[in-house]
């Protein structure tokens, strides 16, 4: 069976090295989501389940620029003492009013984060983008050939 390659021009050197760049990248992303996936894990198994209430939102990033997000400000009650925290994922979706799971810590009440699948949208995303930073890349190295 004969392999099909693609011609480049000399300067496939420059080419070779802006795909090992994006190899590289890849890596950091899936070492991120990989670090992002076990944190998840073990916060969700570490912390308890309760269910809390979207109360309001704040804003982050910049009017100027138009990188202003919004992240929704969830109020749970443990013990009959209630809490509030910002949650770290941005989403469209929220809605003030609405019941979202709640992790928090046991020993450290205060210290929550929402739990469900919103806990594991850091590596939902890197992970797969690792992946396909790091397949694309090296599947396109191996079928360039200098031209002749």
């Amino acid at each position: 069976m004969e392999e099909h390659s693609t011609s480049i021009d000399p300067q496939s050197g420059m080419v070779k090295t802006v795909l090992r760049l994006f190899i590289a990248i890849g890596v950091m992303l899936l070492a991120a989501g990989l670090f992002f996936l076990i944190k998840s894990i073990n916060t969700q198994s570490k912390y308890q389940k309760t269910t809390g209430e979207i109360v309001g939102f704040t804003s982050t990033g910049s009017v100027m620029n138009d990188t202003q997000t919004y992240k929704p400000v969830i109020r749970y009650g443990v013990n009959g003492r209630q809490y509030e925290f910002v949650s770290d994922v941005s989403s469209s979706t929220y809605r003030i009013g609405q019941k979202v799971p709640v992790r928090f810590d046991p020993a450290s009440p205060q210290s929550a984060t929402i739990g469900g699948v919103g806990a594991y949208l850091g590596p939902i995303i890197l992970l797969p983008l690792g992946v396909i930073f790091i397949i694309v890349p090296a599947a396109v190295m191996r079928f360039i050939r200098p031209k002749e």
